[in-house]
């Protein structure tokens, strides 16, 4: 009986934090094409913008995902947008991925030439937006929390 009480607590915080992170609520993912892509990126000056595109098969990106949330955590929306551009095909397993590892940033179902904007042929690939809009940063592989930590605070001090 404890366990489940523990259970339900656990489940209810975590949608509690997940409400409250700005994260879109029943794994809604939307399309997002280049120009979308470009658009988001220009309505974001002010901030330090963080762009990973990923895939839920590759083992690299769900290593990186935790480091992506506790990011996301530490700086919030005032200083940082963490956009995930995800080149799964499948959107039916995209959001099955989603539903059980839930993000605290807005994931999207990146098309093709979103990718091919910016020459990704490998994936986990980060791009990083300083304040003024200017693309400073295009990281191919895993990055850790203090990398990506230490570059964010470099880019918001600009």
């Amino acid at each position: 009986m404890l366990k489940i009480k523990k259970a339900a607590l656990c489940v209810v915080v975590g949608t509690l934090l997940l409400a409250c992170s700005g994260a879109p609520a029943g794994g809604e993912v939307q399309y997002l094409d280049a120009d979308a892509l470009l658009q988001k990126i220009a309505e974001s000056k002010g901030k330090v913008v963080l762009v990973n595109f990923w895939a839920t098969w590759c083992p690299a990106c769900q290593q990186e995902l935790p480091e992506l949330t506790k990011l996301r955590a530490e700086f919030g929306d005032k200083d940082l947008l963490v956009i995930g551009a995800s080149v799964d095909k499948s959107l039916a397993k995209l959001k099955n991925f989603l539903a059980k590892r839930p993000l605290n940033y807005q994931v999207y179902q990146a098309s093709d030439d979103a990718a091919m904007l910016y020459g990704v042929q490998s994936i986990p690939v980060i791009l990083m937006y300083d304040p003024k809009g200017e693309l400073m940063i295009k990281h191919t592989g895993y990055a850790s929390f203090e990398q990506l930590k230490l570059t964010v605070d470099k880019l918001a001090s600009n």
